[in-house]
């Protein structure tokens, strides 16, 4: 029996931003005033699992990166993360057997703790990729996915000791002019400019047996977290736009692939999204559209690379479908995006330099 779809705002844990005011005053910034402009003291800043609407993270992660002139300070934040982060799904992930049911454990409950994040696995050739997204479109999107890439990483790490290290990672982001952070960070080639977040790990490490598990703790922490998730109302209709997302990153995305991944024949299907007033068709257009904006927002993919990922048989369907969201090319649309962006960039430096201006000279 399909539940109805219970309204809500997605929220994140305020955790997720807790070493931002060190992390700010490190780069020679106060970051008081911009905290407190978003609502946030030091008392609400402590109580790191309280849930705050994800988009004031993602707003905050911006603002901070534009005021510290930093572009990798989401990868700076997933770095200063640690596993306490994830609750009680830590001490489930450390007593897994392997390091792959550890991560099977933190995608299939990590949206309890982050609901605003969603990540997925697929197998290839010797490697398991996973994919991270958010599952939904929000203002500092960038910076919460570098800061959730990272501490991801940091996660596996903790799992599987300080020297594992990715084979390779994608990052749905322009090239910056430095790429040594990331480097240095992930211990991998990195390449930016793809169509999703992904972190590449080979099979042989993640099925390694790990000797300090305990399996009956983890028992009584998957019963308890399984206990959780019969009281969180079940969100259908997001669960099939994350599919979609997902087999459109793997070049095939219909009905009939997204329906298998429910295990149900596609009627079916069509009769549960109905019961939310929607269509699998609305859906699909709705997620390549929410996908098209963020890759033109955010990387240099050109548009038939696009067009590619969104499973478009040409460019000029991406163009079509475009106009009819936006009313504008996406040509029109990016160099929009882009003026906007040097727009805050130049208001933030004026402010900066009024800030140096009114501070007083000492006597030399």
């Amino acid at each position: 029996m399909v539940r109805r779809e219970v309204p809500s705002i997605v929220t994140a844990p305020i955790g997720a931003i807790r070493d931002v005011p060190d992390l700010m005053e490190a780069l020679g910034q106060d970051p008081w005033p911009l905290l407190e402009e978003h609502g946030i003291n030091a008392v609400r800043l402590s109580e790191r699992h309280s849930l705050v609407p994800a988009s004031l993270l993602g707003k905050i992660l911006k603002a901070a990166a534009i005021q510290t002139g930093c572009p990798h300070f989401g990868l700076m934040v997933g770095e200063a993360a640690t596993f306490d982060n994830v609750g009680e799904l830590r001490f489930l992930a450390l007593n897994a057997s392997s390091a792959r049911q550890a991560v099977d454990h933190l995608i299939r409950f990590i949206y309890l703790l982050h609901p605003i994040l969603r990540v997925s696995s697929r197998k290839e050739q010797g490697y398991t990729c996973f994919s991270l997204t958010l599952s939904e479109n929000l203002p500092g999107a960038e910076q919460m996915l570098q800061a959730y890439t990272a501490s991801f990483v940091g996660a596996l790490r903790a799992v599987m000791g300080s020297m594992c290290h990715p084979s390779a990672v994608n990052l749905a982001m322009r090239k910056p002019t430095s790429i040594a952070r990331y480097k240095d960070f992930f211990r991998a080639p990195v390449q930016f400019n793809q169509p999703d977040y992904a972190i590449l790990f080979p099979d042989e490490m993640l099925d390694r047996p790990r000797k300090e598990a305990d399996p009956r703790l983890a028992q009584l922490i998957f019963d308890r977290l399984c206990e959780l998730e019969t009281h969180v109302p079940t969100d259908l209709v997001g669960q099939v736009r994350h599919a979609i997302e997902t087999q459109l990153l793997y070049g095939n995305c219909n009905v009939v692939s997204v329906a298998r991944c429910f295990a149900v024949h596609r009627k079916t299907l069509h009769g549960y999204l109905s019961h939310y007033h929607t269509s699998f068709e609305t859906l699909l257009d709705e997620t390549r559209k929410a996908m098209a904006d963020r890759m033109l927002e955010y990387t240099d993919l050109s548009l038939s690379e696009i067009a590619t990922a969104l499973c478009y048989s040409n460019q000029a369907g991406l163009t079509r479908a475009f106009r009819r969201w936006h009313g504008a090319s996406p040509s029109q649309w990016r160099r929009s995006k882009l003026q906007e962006g040097l727009a805050t960039r130049r208001a933030t430096n004026r402010y900066k330099v009024s800030v140096l201006n009114s501070r007083p000279q000492s006597d030399t």
